[in-house]
């Protein structure tokens, strides 16, 4: 059966890091970081890049990276959880992470 699980869901393994982030009471998954990563890079980088080259036609893109995310992760059973293997209870987490 673990190796059934295994190979069904291959991103459910915790990051190797995580018993140091398990003490801090922060669970991670590989798909857990397949979602949160290009979350924060694309944040960080419209924001840095509307500041360096502040344009009326440009500026969206910051505000427009959140709401990608929330929508993405506010179904049941959406396709985004469903590849990550994020449990609707984690999805809700980013979900609220990514609207404020």
């Amino acid at each position: 059966i673990r190796f059934r699980w295994r190979v069904s869901y291959p991103l459910q393994r915790r990051i190797p890091l995580s018993r140091l982030l398990r003490k801090a009471d922060i669970f991670c998954t590989f798909g857990e970081l397949f979602l949160i990563l290009p979350f924060f890079v694309t944040l960080i980088s419209c924001t840095v890049y509307s500041f360096a080259y502040p344009s009326v036609s440009i500026s969206g893109h910051t505000a427009r990276t959140p709401l990608i995310f929330a929508f993405a992760t506010a179904m049941h059973n959406s396709l985004l959880t469903l590849l990550l293997g994020l449990p609707f209870e984690r999805a809700v987490f980013y979900h609220k992470l990514s609207a404020r």
